[in-house]
């Protein structure tokens, strides 16, 4: 301290403003004693086991998705769970194109028979001869590609409704 100068009185808050309360609309400290720490506490235990149980089955689907595919595809490049999403997404892309052109295929093999048919109906006719009158069943229908195909889902006592890795692991090898 400095001769001649007074000192200035130090500014002492209150009890109530020395501890401030955060996160309590009540204004109590939360302690072990308070019966709403246990609440909240069991509320907070209770979510962080949900959202633990969700990001594990998040994680197991992505795994999963990763054991899914092709061996090519997963030698290629590290395998996070972003280059597993994205490489499922491009196999997934890849088999609606096959699919696609598979589906092409077969609507034109289906056009040349009936083509064919005809013309040897035609023949036939032309020779006197009459085509057998045993009607066919009409073939069945082939969804188109444009046609979104659902997944069915089936349970059963040792999966998951998504499945589960260890069941699915062994029906692999």
């Amino acid at each position: 301290m400095m001769p001649g100068r007074a000192q200035r009185p130090t500014f002492v808050p209150p009890t109530s403003m020395r501890n401030p309360v955060r996160g309590s609309s009540k204004g109590s400290i939360p302690s072990a004693d308070n019966p709403d720490f246990d609440h909240d506490r069991k509320k907070k235990d209770i979510h962080n086991g949900i959202e633990r149980l969700r990001r594990n089955n998040i994680k197991d689907r992505i795994n999963e998705l990763g054991l899914l595919l092709p061996k090519e595809a997963s030698k290629e490049m590290k395998l996070n769970k972003g280059t597993i999403l994205k490489a499922s997404c491009d196999y997934i892309r890849q088999l609606e194109k096959g699919q696609y052109q598979q589906q092409n295929k077969l609507e034109s093999a289906a056009k040349q028979y009936a083509d064919r048919v005809r013309e040897l109906e035609e023949i036939l006719a032309k020779n006197g001869l009459r085509a057998p009158t045993k009607v066919l069943p009409p073939l069945p229908a082939i969804p188109s590609a444009s046609q979104p195909f659902r997944q069915e889902i089936q349970e059963s006592p040792n999966q998951t409704p998504c499945g589960s890795l260890e069941s699915d692991c062994s029906t692999l090898s």
